[in-house]
């Protein structure tokens, strides 16, 4: 979670990734309350068009968007 909000990020611990210094650790229950909370589905992308892993993800609102392919 972004600290002093409740914006949910994911934190891949990418060692060579950005280090958000505003991010702050939050349990799964935490993390789930505010999830529940704000009626959010999560969209991803497994894999990219070319065969490699993706780590597109984003949080929206349910109903509001779906996965196209």
């Amino acid at each position: 979670m972004v600290e002093g909000t409740q914006i949910l990020r994911i934190d891949f611990d990418d060692p060579e990734g950005s280090h958000d210094e505003n991010l702050k650790r939050i349990s799964w229950d935490e993390f789930f309350r505010v999830f529940d909370d704000r009626g959010l589905e999560f969209l991803y992308q497994e894999y990219t068009r070319d065969g490699k892993i993706s780590r597109f993800n984003k949080f929206v609102h349910a109903g509001t968007e779906r996965e196209q392919g």
